[in-house]
């Protein structure tokens, strides 16, 4: 069988974010790497988490391990994500957090971590996104327990049945797939919160 034996060193601005090793297997056109990465740009996880969130930014260390056919790769591990910031595209919300996230074949796990809006307002998050091992066929499940936490922050240009800027105390539940999304809220508004419905 014949196999290329692989290693290599990721730069970003002369520094090194990743080293890389691993098999490439000619024969299974398969690929099997372990990176260990030291503040990598997270942002490339943008192309396969767009249905759901905009604008990833932040910083991951750890271990990652990359395998699987080429057509099929899969990843599995766990990341500190350092000032990780990403935008709700259907709320219009930004949060931050640095905590850590867990990778599997089929899954991005978050557990028990604390996010913060705009205004450093805070909540706790857990959640999960599936997926068909290839990035494709989403499912996501999120709870967030809010504590005066920025929930809203749409305009009439955004939907103009339902819009504004809102704070939340109490549990919201986002949960779905690529073609649809639900949202249970049970919560309380806090002050400073301005909501308009069209009648």
């Amino acid at each position: 069988e014949s196999e290329l034996l692989i290693s290599g060193t990721f730069l970003e601005n002369k520094d090194t974010v990743a080293l890389a090793n691993g098999i490439y297997s000619l024969k299974n056109d398969s690929v099997d790497f372990m990176f260990d990465a030291s503040k990598l740009n997270l942002g490339f996880l943008q192309r396969w988490l767009g249905g759901i969130v905009q604008n990833v930014n932040g910083k991951g260390t750890g271990s990652v391990r990359m395998f699987g056919r080429t057509k099929n790769i899969g990843f599995e591990g766990s990341l500190l994500a350092e000032n990780t910031k990403l935008t709700v595209d259907f709320l219009k919300t930004t949060y931050t957090f640095t905590d850590s996230i867990r990778l599997t074949r089929k899954s991005i796990e978050m557990k028990d971590i604390t996010i913060y809006d705009a205004e450093r307002n805070s909540g706790k998050l857990n959640g999960i996104v599936k997926h068909d091992g290839s990035f494709g066929n989403f499912e996501y499940d999120f709870s967030i327990n809010a504590r005066n936490l920025l929930a809203l922050d749409t305009k009439a240009a955004d939907n103009d049945f339902f819009y504004g800027k809102a704070y939340a105390t109490g549990d919201v539940h986002i949960y779905g797939e690529d073609e649809l999304t639900n949202i249970d809220i049970d919560v309380t508004s806090q002050p400073k919160t301005r909501m308009y419905i069209s009648v």
